[in-house]
């Protein structure tokens, strides 16, 4: 609902600005950053994360930035000793600090997966040579992290070669808050690839997973599920088929059929279960029949809550891995997915209804880059970052959860400059439990060097670039504005604060709509409510000096 998603307080200056000029170059080293990451932090901080490429060497920095953008300190978390390929994950601790785990290649048939925590300050908890956390003798790559719910994590990584003739294939670790490994177990068979397995956690200290499996002896494609309690168990029932005298556990089967299902989603929803989403091809396409996607709900157990064969969540659609799913607190799941024509956002409720239809709500043309990743606000409405295709300008889009574009009427907002011959591009967000958000991208200011940095802009969830400052949920005073009657009923009165020039008034009711607009400077409004509903209402007030109001009404009866 609306009225509990807009943040009070004081515009405070940020070291990254407030215009799209003034972004913070967060980058001083050379080489190309890559693999971007960022979460929100304690006490409004953020965790940025990227590895830095130099020739054939590449080495792991993690930085933590206050919320106007100061830099608290960086960290080389594994340093470019030798030629390699660091590729990281990073999850919450949920002690304000974080963890982060990796594969290291240092030769092309040698990749280990490693890991640490590192608190607030910057220090490795596991110590400085990090904790190993595989057991293969050659390679360990495509590594997912997720919480284990104690303060550590379950990490898991692609075996190709584990000791004592183990299956080669998908493997999870769960590592618990002091380092110590604490069990290893097997998910899925060979022949998955880096998009088409997902995990998520369990709500219980436990792992979900789903992978795209091509059946070998039925000849069909199909989707499986596994799920491992705290202990490392498999919760869900195995099923297996025979390689000569071994049997091959390959989880519980989802979805089969001769259709192509790629790019699999899994995401927990604690209070019913898991949306396992996918991307279906037929094959051959026929008159009627086009690319979409669809989804399966199961329960705790596994079990599928919908029909066997799920629901259709879209038609027509593109074949793309980049697909994000995030679950509000009501269970709806929200999808994003890509057309020939747009970039769309997509809603489906447990029940397994479409609210937005087949359609979905566009929120960018097909010409802009894919978006990295979906943010959830307080009020259930979904901000994303975008790259901005052909103008080369990072931009953010917010869809309510009603399925409107808030920031209107350009429906984006820009967070980087258009200038000529400078590509800003890939962009990765965070939001933290005040809406703020922070958006990082790389800038390539010399097309084909071998240099590429990272920049980052803050903006309060309300589209105002330099204000992730602005959130201390502090009760407005009586001093500042005085509103009566509250409750009203045909009228109410507001007198704001002589200090201040109000230059916006602005009006929602309980769906988001804006039924009230006031854009002259003023001291003092009487409002007509005669034809208004019942129910509850939000005014939010903006000044010149750059204070923002906002306080929560009631029309009764």
């Amino acid at each position: 609902m609306l009225l509990t998603c807009l943040v009070l307080g004081q515009s405070l200056h940020a070291q990254w600005g407030n215009t799209p000029a003034e972004n913070l170059k967060l980058s001083q080293e050379q080489g190309l950053k890559i693999n971007k990451m960022a979460l929100a932090g304690p006490d409004g901080s953020w965790y940025i994360c990227y590895t830095n490429l130099v020739v054939n060497t590449q080495s792991l920095h993690l930085t933590r930035i206050d919320e106007t953008g100061q830099t608290r300190w960086t960290k080389i978390i594994k340093d470019s000793e030798a030629p390699g390929n660091l590729s990281a994950v990073m999850i919450s601790d949920s002690l304000g600090g974080v963890i982060l785990a990796w594969t290291d290649r240092r030769t092309e048939n040698t990749a280990f997966t490693y890991a640490n925590r590192i608190d607030s300050d910057g220090n490795k908890l596991w110590g400085e040579n990090d904790v190993r956390v595989g057991i293969s003798e050659i390679e360990e790559f495509l590594t997912k992290m997720v919480p284990d719910g104690q303060n550590g994590a379950i990490i898991t990584m692609y075996d190709d070669n584990p000791p004592n003739n183990n299956f080669r294939g998908i493997y999870a670790y769960r590592v618990r808050a002091n380092g110590q490994v604490a069990w290893r177990s097997y998910l899925f068979p060979s022949g998955t690839n880096g998009h088409n397995y997902d995990i998520d956690h369990d709500s219980q200290g436990g792992l979900v997973a789903v992978m795209e499996y091509g059946h070998p002896t039925e000849l069909e494609n199909q989707i499986r599920g596994m799920r491992l309690d705290s202990t490392g168990a498999k919760v869900w029932p195995d099923e297996t088929f025979d390689i000569g005298p071994l049997s091959q556990p390959i989880g519980m089967l989802v979805k089969s059929s001769t259709r192509s299902h790629t790019y699999p989603r899994i995401t927990v929803y604690p209070k019913q279960g898991f949306y396992v989403s996918y991307f279906e091809n037929p094959g051959i396409l026929f008159p009627d029949e086009a690319l979409s996607h669809r989804a399966h709900l199961l329960d705790m157990d596994g079990h599928q809550i919908w029909d066997i064969e799920g629901i259709p969540l879209n038609r027509p659609a593109t074949n793309s891995p980049n697909i994000q799913t995030i679950v509000d607190p009501e269970g709806n799941l929200y999808f994003n997915y890509h057309t020939d024509s747009a970039f769309k956002l997509q809603k489906v409720t447990p029940s397994g209804t479409l609210p937005w239809s087949m359609e979905g709500i566009p929120y960018s043309s097909a010409f802009q880059g894919a978006p990295d990743n979906l943010l959830l606000t307080s009020c259930n409405d979904i901000i994303i970052g975008i790259d901005g295709g052909p103008d080369e300008v990072i931009e953010a889009a917010r869809i309510s959860s009603a399925g409107q574009l808030v920031y209107t009427p350009a429906s984006h907002i820009p967070l980087s400059p258009n200038t000529v011959e400078v590509q800003d591009r890939d962009p990765i967000t965070a939001i933290n439990d005040s809406d703020q958000v922070i958006a990082v991208w790389n800038r390539d200011e010399d097309i084909g060097d071998a240099h590429m940095d990272v920049y980052v802009q803050g903006f309060g969830k309300d589209g105002v670039l330099g204000s992730t400052v602005n959130s201390m949920d502090t009760p407005l005073s009586k001093v500042e504005f005085r509103l009566a009657p509250n409750p009203f009923r045909a009228s109410f009165e507001i007198e704001f604060k002589k200090e201040f020039s109000v230059e916006i008034v602005e009006i929602y009711n309980s769906a988001g709509q804006l039924i009230y607009k006031q854009s002259q400077p003023v001291k003092k409004l009487k409002i007509q409510t005669q034809h208004w509903l019942s129910g509850l209402y939000l005014l939010t007030a903006r000044s010149s000096e750059g204070y923002f109001f906002s306080r929560k009404l009631i029309k009764g009866q």
